[in-house]
C-alpha cells in the first residue's frame, strides 16, 4: 500500500496524501483477509521525505503502518 496527491503516483507513507484510509482499511477488513498490511514506499519520489534518513523514513511508514493495521483490526 501506499499514498498520493492525486495527480501522481508517489507511492507515499499513508496519510501523506489524498487515500481515505479509513475506507480503504474498513473495506479491507469486511473481506475478512488477516494477512500482513505490506507498504511500497518510496524515499525519493516525495519531496517531503527528502530530509529525513533512512532510519527515520523507515521508522515513520513502520508507524503508520501499524496505524493501518490497527484500523483493519477495528480500532
Amino acid at each position: 500500500m501506499h499514498d498520493n496527491d492525486g495527480s501522481d503516483d508517489r507511492h507515499g507513507i499513508p496519510f501523506d496524501g489524498t487515500v481515505s484510509w479509513p475506507v480503504v482499511m474498513k473495506a479491507i477488513a469486511e473481506t475478512g483477509y488477516s494477512g500482513a498490511t505490506a507498504l511500497e514506499v518510496i524515499k525519493g519520489r516525495t519531496a517531503a521525505y527528502k530530509e529525513l534518513s533512512p532510519e527515520e523514513f523507515l521508522r515513520l511508514a513502520f508507524e503508520r503502518a501499524k496505524g493501518l493495521e490497527a484500523m483493519k483490526n477495528g480500532g
